[in-house]
């Protein structure tokens, strides 16, 4: 059956849309046959002019060796007739455009062109003309002979190009064969797999698959791609069936399953629960020992302070000066070692402070010669000269430091000197190098490798003669470093030892004196005040404070005391320890704001504590306390709270208030922080949060595209925890909300205020930074 000429130029058009195989093949077969052309027809041209070259030298070679002599002759001879005859033989060459003669004697030039055009490109070769005379050789002249090699190179163009046009010709119709037959034998059937394939993935896996061929009695490769179909489908049909049998046993397991989910879920509610009450044990013992130890702590600095308001020589007063610093230094690493043990686990944030160089450097050596019990050695402290006097830095670490180095020194020394002696590293002063030597028993270098570690001294007999644990030089090694310094060693053997440290500090101001702050701090007017305290070397210390301060104080032992005199008399403010027998500070002062026979429901109640943890102060404050003061009690900041609570309503300054939320944060309970804590300790709480907080966003998040509500639910309840522990308030409600929604399943409105909660805590949290830098 013949087709139509128009849908066999539509099949020819359309070829490279439904065969795009057969295409990009016939195409790659062209360009490859057409460059194999071009190839040979350039070495094939190549050989030709090779060939018209040496047939041009063989036509050059003939008339020079057989038509220059008879020339030479005819010119010789002046026969001219001859010699147009001669010249005339040379032009019936092929390709020999013209000759010129020039007449040595005469100059004479005799041209003859072999056509009337004259050819645009020539070879041009001249002969000199000699003829033999009995003198000798005469010059006559010279032959030049033009060659054509326009026609030479028009030859050789039109010999490729038939050549090129022949063997193009020839291969376009061995591709066309060879595609159909492609077409016939491959392709198509290609195709019909290619169909048979999407019909798998559509679900028609009923009927084999079958190519329209004849059969042969070899199977070729078309022949093992039909039989891996029919393996697949045969493998698809058998996975499906597989699946169904699969999901029904997934049907039946899923509900013990779910019974077994829920029975897990519930072990590890237990265990959560178990784990929380194993905390908030540890919790409660850490501050039962920091109650214990502060206790005795505010009695040693409570009357230190009251002793300077006696009598005292100069040396006395040194001695004074000597116990309170090392009081105060103790208190701070108290607070550090208790504080879930962040000195050995890096957290460990120094407190700074503008401190006297010399006058530390002094107490210092003064403490050391305390401890010298009669041996025969002289502690003395150099300071170069040109150093400042106060810097601004961890004056509590450094004492630290330099007491355990001291005091390993009076240890290990038996006679001699010990010499302490401070200068600077730098031209600024900034960064001091601090050295103690000694000339004691001395260390070997092998043991000054493991000097630094815990628990560790140079070997057992250093323990059995002078004893200790070994964690001194450990707990310095840490403490220099949360200042960003270096410490380390030189010694020999026998020959003494010199420990030294470098730390960077700032050089500050000279401060104003205790007693210029004292009067500052002083209040106009003298307070009633009732102090609930239960230790009698506290109730000494705090009462013989305020009254020195010109206080009228009532005492009250416990809670009931407490609770009926303050349904006798009113005072201006109430200081409350937390820790008393039968009820509890916070029971008391609840009792207190509650009742309605009492006098003092309106009253300041300050938290007089030694467990000042930060979901401490938060709960402190939500009974009702305006004020946290953390035992050892610090006269000078505790008259600063009662000034600005006690401050009469027309002196300008106005009282705290209870709580003032502003930018989503609470001011008051970030104020207490920074007034407990201190901005440093403050500074490390917001750091730490803000890992935990990053790290709870992030199992938030993954728990929300799993659409576990569940475990959004809890991780929202320890975030919320968090923030209103430290005053994010803001947060803390978004946190809330989160939790409740979780529990009410309410996945979309989670999302949302997921997304809310994530673009609020970095502006709550650097509010709240800004509020403890103040």
């Amino acid at each position: 059956m013949i087709q139509h000429p128009k849908k066999t130029w539509r099949k020819l058009l359309t070829y490279r849309q439904e065969h795009p195989l057969g295409y990009r093949m016939m195409l790659y077969v062209l360009v490859c046959s057409l460059l194999f052309v071009v190839l040979s027809t350039s070495i094939q041209a190549a050989i030709e002019y090779r060939r018209e070259m040496r047939v041009i030298e063989q036509r050059i070679e003939l008339i020079r060796n057989v038509y220059l002599a008879s020339l030479a002759k005819s010119i010789w001879d002046v026969d001219r007739e001859q010699l147009r005859l001669q010249m005339r033989g040379i032009l019936d060459f092929p390709d020999i455009s013209s000759l010129t003669l020039e007449d040595a004697d005469t100059g004479e030039r005799l041209l003859l062109a072999a056509g009337e055009r004259t050819a645009a490109r020539t070879a041009e070769h001249r002969f000199a003309l000699r003829h033999e005379t009995p003198l000798g050789p005469r010059n006559l002249g010279q032959l030049v002979v033009h060659t054509d090699l326009g026609a030479v190179y028009a030859r050789l163009a039109w010999s490729a190009l038939t050549l090129f046009l022949g063997q193009a010709l020839t291969i376009f119709l061995s591709v066309l064969v060879v595609m159909a037959i492609f077409q016939r034998m491959v392709t198509r059937h290609l195709e019909s797999m290619a169909r048979y394939a999407r019909n798998l993935g559509v679900g028609s896996r009923d009927t084999p698959l079958q190519l329209e061929r004849q059969p042969s009695p070899r199977s070729d490769e078309l022949d093992a791609l039909v039989e891996s179909l029919n393996d697949l489908r045969l493998g698809i049909n058998q996975d499906i069936e597989r699946r169904e049998r699969a999901h029904e046993q997934l049907l039946f397991s899923r509900e013990q399953l779910r019974r077994m989910v829920d029975k897990r879920t519930r072990s590890l509610r237990q265990a959560k629960e178990v784990a929380e009450a194993a905390s908030q044990a540890r919790s409660q013992f850490l501050a039962g020992i920091s109650h214990e130890i502060r206790t005795p702590m505010s009695g040693i600095l409570g009357m230190t302070q009251l002793l300077y308001h006696t009598p005292q020589s100069e040396q006395a007063r040194g001695y004074l000066d000597a116990l309170r610093q090392s009081g105060e230094g103790l208190l701070a690493i108290l607070d550090g070692v208790l504080d879930y043990a962040k000195l050995e686990e890096g957290g460990y944030v120094p407190e700074e402070q503008v401190f006297c160089l010399p006058q530390l450097l002094e107490e210092q050596a003064l403490l050391a010669e305390a401890q010298l019990q009669g041996k025969a050695l002289r502690v003395s402290c150099q300071i170069e000269p040109q150093l400042p006097r106060y810097y601004r830095g961890a004056a509590g670490c450094l004492r630290q430091v330099l007491a355990n180095l001291l005091s390993n020194a009076v240890k290990f020394t038996e006679r001699g000197a010990i010499e302490l002696r401070v200068g600077g590293v730098d031209k600024a002063g900034s960064r001091l190098r601090f050295a103690v030597r000694d000339t004691g028993i001395g260390i070997s270098a092998e043991q000054q490798q493991r000097i630094f570690e815990r628990f560790t001294q140079a070997d057992e007999s250093i323990t059995r003669r002078f004893g200790g644990t070994g964690l001194g030089l450990a707990i310095s090694q840490k403490m220099v470093a949360a200042m960003g310094g270096r410490i380390g060693v030189d010694s020999r053997e026998g020959a003494g030892s010199t420990f030294w440290l470098e730390v960077e500090l700032q050089v500050a101001q000279p401060p104003a004196t205790q007693a210029e702050a004292t009067a500052t701090l002083s209040p106009a007017l003298s307070l009633s005040l009732l102090l609930v305290e239960d230790t009698p070397i506290n109730q000494q210390v705090i009462c013989g404070l305020l009254e020195h301060a010109g206080h009228l104080v009532h005492l009250a032992e416990d809670g009931r005391q407490a609770l009926a005199v303050c349904r006798q008399q009113a005072f201006d403010a109430i200081l409350m320890d937390m820790h008393l027998p039968g009820m509890s500070g916070v029971e008391v002062t609840r009792a207190i704001r509650s009742s309605a026979d009492s006098l003092n429901a309106d009253t300041p109640i300050i938290a007089l504590t030694a467990s000042v943890g930060v979901e401490d102060i938060q709960g402190y404050l939500a009974a009702g306390i305006a004020a946290v003061q953390a035992k050892p009690l610090q006269p000078a900041a505790l008259q600063q709270v009662l000034r600005q609570l006690c401050q009469p309503p027309d002196s300008g300054i106005a009282a705290q208030p209870q709580a003032d939320e502003q930018a989503g944060v609470d001011l008051h309970l970030l104020t207490i922080h920074r007034q407990v804590f201190g901005q440093a300790r403050l500074r490390s709480l917001f750091e730490q949060f803000q890992e935990q907080a990053d790290g709870l966003l992030v199992q938030v998040d993954d728990a929300l595209q799993l659409d576990d509500l569940y475990e959004v639910g809890e991780l929202a309840h320890k975030l919320a925890g968090s923030c209103s522990t430290l005053g994010l308030l803001e947060v803390a409600r978004l946190a809330t909300a989160l939790e409740t929604c979780s529990r009410e399943a309410d996945g979309a409105r989670c999302l949302a205020l997921f997304t809310a909660l994530k673009a609020a805590l970095p502006s709550n949290l650097s509010r709240a930074r800004q509020v403890g830098e103040v």
